[in-house]
C-alpha cells in the first residue's frame, strides 16, 4: 500500500521541531543564566521537596547564628564589665594592705581613704553600667532600673530581680545572656555578715569591733534599742537573756546622727529622722542569706535540729542542750543563758549565711581610714557599767584586792560609778618590749588601809563581757601610786589629775591603730571573697561563650555541607549548561536551515 505525505502535514511537522529545539535553547539559556536546574517543581518533584526542606534548614541555621551573636554580644559587654570589676577590687585590695601599717599618719591614711572611696564609685559606675541599647546589665529583667542604688546611709541596695534572660542557640542549647548583680556582688563570705534594724531609722549594722562582737542569744536571736522617755539615751537589750541580764550597757548623751554600736556592730542613725523618746528598735542578724539560710527548730525539752531551708533537709539533729551551750551552725554562733528557762517546744528561729555587699565593704575600708591612734586610750567609769558574762565558769570582773570585790557569776554584775574626780591622760606606750596590746581595766587599791589609793592595777579584759581575763591567757599589771605623779603600767605612762578614790576604776581601749588592723584584716578577707564571686561569674560568662562559639562552628559546618547537598541537587554543572547550550543553537540552526530548503519543494514541480 502506498503512502501519501501531504504537504501540510509536512509543514506541520517541521514547525513542531522548530519549536521543540526552540524550548531546549531557551531552557538550555534559563538554566545557564540562573545556574540552576530545578526551577520549577514540575521539573523533578522529589529533588524540589528536597531543596524547600534544605533551603529552610539554612533559614533555621541562620536564625541560630543571629541568636548566637546576640548571646556573644550580651555575655562579652558583661564580661568587660566584670574584667573591669576584678581591676578595681585588685587596687582597693593593695591600698588595704598598705593601711595595714601601723606607721601611717592620719594624713596618709586619708589620702588612701579618699582613693579607696574613689574606687568606690569606681565600682558603683561598672555594676550599673548598660549596653549599646541602654539596658542596664546586672538588673535582671529589670533592665530600665539601675542593678543598685545608694540609700540613705550610704548602702548600695539591690534594685533588680533574680531575672535571667536565655537564648536558643542551637537544637535543644540555650545559653544565659546576662547576670544578676546580686549573685557576685551581694554574696561575699564573712565572719560576721550585717544586721538589720526594724526601723528605717537605723542603717543596716556592720561589724566595726571585731573583738567586742557577739551575736545575741538564742532563741530570740535580737538585740533591741530602747530610748529613754527623753531621746537623748537609750539601752542595749539582749532579748535573749533572763530578764535579769538582758541590759549590755545603758548610753546618755546621745543626739540625732550618732552612730549605735552594740556589742562591736555599728549602726548609723538618720540625723533629719531620728528615732523618738520611748521607741523601740530591733537588730536581728541577716535572716536571708545568698549562700545558705537554716532554721533551728525546738523539738523537744533540751533537744532540737537544724533544717537547711534551701534543700529543705534536717542537717542536724536532734541535738542535745542545755542552756548556757552555744548553737553553731553556717558561720554563726548563738549563746545562750545559763539562767534563761528551756525554749518551749515548737519554738525556732532562721538565720542565713553570714554575707557582705562588695560596695558595702568598700566603703566602710574607706571609712575605716579614719581609725588611727597609737595611745591607750583610759575613760572613767562615771557612770555605772554594767557586764553580762554567758561564759562558765565566769569571769571576775574585780580583781581580788579591790574593795568591792565578789567572785564572778554568769549573768549581769556592775560597777558601781566613781566617786573620785581622778583623770587619766597621755596613754603613750615609753616601754613597748613591756607592753601587751588589748582591752584593760585599771583598779585604784589601797593596800595599807588608809583609805588612800596607793596602788594601781590593770588587768586584761574581755572586750565581749567586760570580766578580767584568767591567767595565762589574760595579764595583770601592777604598780605604785603617788598622787601628783604619773604612773606607767604595762610600758603605758598616764598623767593623772584631780583625786581618784579608792576602788575607782578606768576602761584602757587598746590603740587604735591596733583596731584597725584588726578591722582592715576583716574587710581584706571579705574582699578577696569579691573576687573570687566576680571570678567566678567571669568563669561562668566565659564558659558560656566558649559554648557560643562550639555552637557556630557547629552551624557554620551544618551550612557548609547543607548548602554544598543543596548546590548538587539545584545547581547546574555549569560547563554541560554550556554544551547543552550550543548543542541546542546548533540544532536549532540546522533545522531552520533544514526547513528553508525542503520548504520549497513541492510533487507539484514533478508533474
Amino acid at each position: 500500500m502506498a503512502t501519501r505525505i501531504a504537504t501540510a502535514n509536512y509543514f506541520q511537522r517541521n514547525v513542531a521541531q522548530l519549536q521543540t529545539r526552540q524550548a531546549n535553547l531557551d531552557r538550555a539559556q534559563l538554566e545557564l543564566s540562573t545556574g540552576k536546574k530545578i526551577i520549577n517543581p514540575s521539573d523533578d518533584p522529589t529533588g524540589a521537596n528536597t531543596v524547600i526542606r534544605l533551603k529552610k534548614e539554612i533559614q533555621v541555621s541562620d536564625r541560630y547564628l543571629a541568636s548566637q551573636d546576640s548571646a556573644r554580644r550580651y555575655n562579652s559587654v558583661s564580661e568587660t564589665q566584670l574584667d573591669s570589676m576584678t581591676n578595681t577590687l585588685y587596687r582597693s585590695q593593695e591600698l588595704l594592705t598598705q593601711a595595714i601599717n601601723g606607721a601611717y599618719d592620719s594624713a596618709a591614711l586619708q589620702a588612701l581613704g579618699n582613693e579607696i572611696g574613689a574606687r568606690v564609685s569606681e565600682f558603683m559606675g561598672q555594676v550599673n553600667a548598660t549596653n549599646s541599647a541602654g539596658d542596664y546589665i546586672f538588673s535582671g529583667y529589670q533592665t530600665t532600673s539601675p542593678a543598685y542604688e545608694i540609700d540613705q546611709f550610704g548602702f548600695a541596695q539591690y534594685q533588680g530581680d533574680e531575672g535571667i534572660r536565655d537564648l536558643l542557640i542551637a537544637p535543644n542549647t540555650y545559653v544565659d545572656a546576662n547576670a544578676t548583680g546580686n549573685a557576685f556582688v551581694d554574696n561575699l563570705t564573712s565572719d560576721y555578715g550585717y544586721f538589720t534594724p526594724s526601723s528605717d531609722k537605723l542603717s543596716t549594722g556592720t561589724v566595726t569591733n571585731p573583738s567586742a562582737f557577739r551575736s545575741p542569744a538564742f532563741p530570740e536571736t535580737t538585740y533591741q534599742i530602747q530610748f529613754n522617755a527623753t531621746g537623748d539615751g537609750y539601752d542595749i537589750i539582749d532579748l535573749g537573756l533572763d530578764p535579769a541580764n538582758q541590759v549590755l550597757d545603758s548610753v546618755t548623751g546621745y543626739l540625732p546622727g550618732d552612730e549605735i554600736t552594740v556589742q562591736g556592730i555599728t549602726f548609723q542613725t538618720n540625723g533629719s529622722n531620728p528615732p523618738v523618746a520611748g521607741e523601740t528598735i530591733d537588730l536581728s542578724p541577716q535572716r536571708d542569706s545568698e549562700l545558705s539560710n537554716f532554721e533551728v527548730n525546738f523539738t523537744a525539752a533540751g533537744e532540737y535540729e537544724i533544717v537547711d531551708l534551701d534543700r529543705n533537709k534536717v542537717v542536724a539533729g536532734p541535738v542535745p542542750f542545755v542552756m548556757g551551750d552555744t548553737i553553731e551552725w553556717g558561720g554563726r554562733k548563738f549563746p545562750s543563758d545559763p539562767a534563761a528557762a528551756l525554749p518551749a517546744v515548737g519554738t525556732s528561729f532562721t538565720f542565713g549565711e553570714p554575707t557582705k555587699n562588695t560596695q558595702w565593704v568598700m566603703s566602710q575600708a574607706s571609712n575605716s581610714m579614719t581609725i588611727n591612734g597609737s595611745r591607750f586610750v583610759a575613760t572613767a567609769n562615771d557612770e555605772a557599767l554594767n557586764s553580762v558574762d554567758l561564759n562558765t565558769p565566769p569571769g571576775d570582773l574585780l580583781p581580788p584586792d579591790h574593795p568591792l570585790y565578789t567572785p564572778g557569776t554568769s549573768g549581769s554584775m556592775v560597777i558601781p560609778a566613781n566617786t573620785g574626780t581622778g583623770i587619766l591622760s597621755g596613754g603613750i606606750v615609753l616601754y613597748p618590749e613591756d607592753n601587751v596590746i588589748g582591752d584593760f581595766r585599771i583598779s585604784f587599791i589601797d593596800t595599807i588601809g588608809d583609805g588612800v589609793a596607793d596602788s594601781v592595777r590593770m588587768d586584761e579584759i574581755d572586750p565581749v563581757t567586760k570580766r578580767i581575763k584568767p591567767q595565762p591567757e589574760g595579764q595583770s599589771f601592777d604598780t605604785e601610786f603617788t598622787p601628783g605623779e604619773a604612773i606607767v603600767v604595762a610600758g603605758i605612762e598616764y598623767e593623772v589629775t584631780g583625786t581618784p578614790a579608792v576602788g575607782d576604776t578606768f576602761e584602757v581601749a587598746r590603740p587604735e591603730n591596733s583596731r584597725r588592723v584588726e578591722v582592715l584584716g576583716m574587710l581584706l578577707h571579705e574582699l578577696d571573697q569579691g573576687l573570687v564571686t566576680t571570678g567566678n561569674t567571669r568563669s561562668e560568662i566565659g564558659s558560656r561563650l566558649n559554648i557560643v562559639d562550639n555552637m557556630e562552628q557547629a552551624q557554620l559546618n551544618f551550612q557548609s555541607i547543607t548548602i554544598s547537598t543543596l548546590a548538587t541537587l539545584e545547581e547546574v554543572d555549569i560547563y554541560e549548561a554550556v554544551n547543552n547550550l550550543e548543542t541546542s543553537k546548533v540544532a536549532l540552526q540546522a533545522a531552520q536551515q533544514s526547513f528553508v530548503k525542503i520548504q520549497n519543494l513541492s510533487l507539484f514541480n514533478y508533474l
